[in-house]
Parts: structure tokens; sequence; C-alpha cells
């Protein structure tokens, strides 16, 4: 809900602001609530709080706007969807019509407050009137039964073509009537492609993005190459907060060959969009830096990514970090932080077959002792269970090398199980041509 205060500008000087609001300057507080509000940190949230409440208690509308979002996400107060409808409905009350659709979201979702689907659709109608951004998809969520509203596809069009007849060059409300033309009741009706294609002459951001797709996959349009990244960067232009459009344009991109998907560009677009929410590509990321794809090879900058991955609980991060501090690959070489992170890779992601033969590879090469070399064995066994290949190799010296174990007894060379795991492993290994 964060888009319907006045604006969300960031503010440069907020102690400045903090000093106007204190002398009773109710858009000085509102622009700092708008700043705060946008940060992280439990005291910056409380703030952003603070100063809505300050710019509503003056009579900002904005203001009191934003106290609402405040209750409504839990931003620097206890979640309270009862007190942001009171708010809400006082901004409207004061001329804020971007609320509009705040409040029927909240009629429609029946939560801290009972749901009620005539004034969802009220207020979600009145949005609509009001061209309040995104009314038209909050409508025919609406109908399309997401909330607590019957489903009325047929209701949906109706609405929006009356939209369309009074205001012609409303570019959401062509989209949306275009999307509903793959809802199943339309299965059999041909798809208008003009309608998407009139939203983007009319400006509605998500159509460059599902236009661009279009192009792609030659959906109703031809396909082509430098259309595709001329809508999405479009798309991004007027539209900065979506990550699949920064991640499809470096796709794009690097599909197309272009001259800048070499110079940098394409890893800004793909840290953009793990910044915005596709935290898989941290990843991506660390093997850019690490290896020089399309950017200066920067080991420390890797090790960023990957931490960032970490915090993200993206699968076989932590086992990365371990065989960073293994080969001291941007930090320094450290075999006890090495074994800590394959020990939590385990923790946490059991079937990540790598951490255990990398923990095994620890315990082999820098300790000592029957009990190490057994925890070792049975570390490989754990990750030829899930299917990696280097725990299959570690088996095969195992019985080779004759520190193999059954039942707590350590056994004689094997080499007949030795060529047996060896044989596993080669039926793990890659075809060519297919090496990642």
């Amino acid at each position: 809900m964060g888009d319907i205060g006045a604006s969300y500008s960031l503010v440069p000087k907020v102690e400045q602001l903090r000093i106007d609001s204190e002398a009773q300057d109710a858009a000085a507080a509102y622009e700092a609530s708008c700043y705060y509000i946008h940060q992280d940190d439990a005291e910056s949230r409380k703030k952003a709080w603070e100063y809505a409440s300050k710019a509503a208690e003056l009579g900002s509308a904005a203001g009191a706007a934003n106290l609402g979002v405040c209750y409504y996400e839990g931003i620097g107060v206890e979640r309270d969807c009862a007190k942001a409808l009171e708010w809400f409905e006082k901004s409207l009350q004061m001329g804020n019509t971007r609320v509009l659709n705040a409040i029927s979201r909240l009629h429609a979702e029946g939560v801290g407050i009972p749901p009620n689907p005539e004034k969802a659709l009220y207020y979600a109608e009145q949005a609509l009137q009001h061209l309040v951004p995104y009314a038209a998809t909050s409508l025919c969520l609406l109908y399309k039964g997401v909330y607590s509203v019957p489903r009325d596809i047929r209701k949906a069009e109706e609405i929006l073509r009356k939209q369309i007849e009074r205001y012609p060059e409303h570019g959401e409300a062509y989209y949306m009537l275009w999307m509903l033309d793959h809802e199943p009741e339309n299965q059999d009706k041909e798809n208008d492609i003009g309608l998407l294609k009139k939203a983007v002459d009319l400006g509605c951001p998500d159509a460059y993005g599902t236009l661009a797709t279009c192009h792609r996959i030659g959906y109703g349009v031809e396909p082509d190459a430098s259309r595709i990244e001329f809508l999405l960067r479009l798309a991004i232009q007027h539209d900065d907060s979506n990550p699949d459009w920064y991640y499809d344009l470096a796709m794009q991109m690097m599909e197309n060959q272009t001259k800048e998907a070499y110079e940098g560009e394409y890893v800004s677009l793909i840290e953009k969009a793990a910044e915005l929410g596709k935290s898989y590509l941290w990843l991506e990321l660390v093997a850019a830096y690490h290896y020089g794809h399309g950017v200066e090879q920067d080991d420390v900058k890797a090790v960023e990514c990957l931490q960032k991955a970490i915090e993200a609980r993206i699968p076989t991060s932590l086992c990365i970090m371990g065989q960073f501090y293994t080969d001291g690959v941007g930090v320094e070489k450290d075999i006890e932080m090495a074994c800590e992170y394959f020990s939590r890779s385990i923790e946490e992601d059991p079937e990540c077959g790598a951490a255990y033969a990398e923990l095994a590879l620890c315990l082999l090469n820098y300790g000592s002792g029957e009990a190490r070399i057994q925890e070792a064995f049975e570390l490989a066994q754990a990750g030829a269970a899930r299917g990696d290949l280097p725990a299959y190799s570690l088996l095969a010296q195992a019985y080779e090398g004759g520190w193999a174990f059954e039942n707590g007894v350590r056994m004689p060379p094997d080499k007949a199980k030795a060529q047996e795991y060896r044989e596993k492993a080669k039926q793990l290994e890659p075809a060519e041509g297919n090496t990642p």
C-alpha cells in the first residue's frame, strides 16, 4: 500500500525536516515520514510512524494516508487493520482519493475487520473512476474471486469497457481487459493483441513488460529482439520496482549479445533484480564477480554478494562460502571457518550433498586421528546418498586406500569396491558438451 500518499520523494535533509515538523509544519512532517517509511531499521520505522502521526495531527491528508500504511504494515507500531482503515477514511475525507484502493482492499481482505464485499467493490469502482493507479488491477482481482467477492469475469469486463468509454486514455483499463482474455471463461475467445498495444501506446508500465514477453515468444506479434529490449527499458523507466523487468532485460541483452552486456550493465541489472526480491540471483553475481563475467574480476565483491545470498537463505550459499574459506577466495584462508560453514550448510540444507563431501575433505586434509577419518568416510557416504559426484570419488579413494569403515571397523583395501564407486561417479559426470 506504499503508493497512496501524495508523493514518496526521499528527503536529503531529514534533520531540518525534523525541526520544521516540530515547528508545526505539516508538509515537512509528511515528507519526513516518507523518508523513514522506506528505511528498514527499527528506529527509522518508529520515526516513520511518529512523523506520519504528526502530519495527520496537523491536517495533512497524505500524512493520514501514511499513518494508515504504518498501521496496515506494522511500521513503527503494532499492526492494526482497523486503525489503518480509520486513517485511510480520514485521509479520504480530507480529499485524498489515492486511498480508495487501500480502503477497498481492507474491506476485501477482512483482516482485523469483518469482510465486506459490497464496500470492497464500491470503493474499487470509485478508485477506477478517479483514475487511481492500479485501480483497474485491484477491481479485476476482486472479480476474479481472489478475496471475498464472488468471481464474475463478465462483470469486470463490463466495468472496464465502460471505463474506456469514459476515459479513452486510461491505459491500465486496456491492459487489464487484455489480461481478462486469458481467464478460463474466455478460453474460446480470440485474444485481441490490439488491447495490449493500445495500453502500451497509452503508457501503461505493466503493458510494456507484457508486450516484450509476447515479442519474445511470438505470441500475437512477430519475435523482435530489439523491440523487446526497448520495451523493457520503457517499463523500468516508468516503474523501477519490478525485479522481473531488470532480469528479463539482462537476459535479453545477453541473447542479443549487445555491447552493453559486456560492459557491466548486465551485472548491474542482475544486481538490481536481486535487491528487489530475486534473491537467488545473488549466486549468479557471485559467479560473475569471481570469474569476471561482464565485470572486472573481484573476489571481495563476490564474497559480499555471497553473504547476501546467505542472509536470504539461498540453498548452497553456505557451502560455497565454506569453499571460499577453504581456498582463500576473497577471504583469508581459514579451515576452521570453512568447516563451520559446511556444518551449517548440512544443518540448514540436509540435501546439499556437496557440503558433506567438502567437510569430509577438510577433515582428511587438515585433521588427524582415527575418529576424524571415520567421520570423513561417513560424511562421504552421506554426500553420495544425495547424489554428489565428488562424494562418490571420495568413497572410491576410501576403499582403495583402506580407510573405509563398516559397523565402526576399518576395512582393508578393496579394489573391487573402489572400482564400483568410480563407475558410479562416472555415471554422474555431465555428458560432453553439457558441462555448465
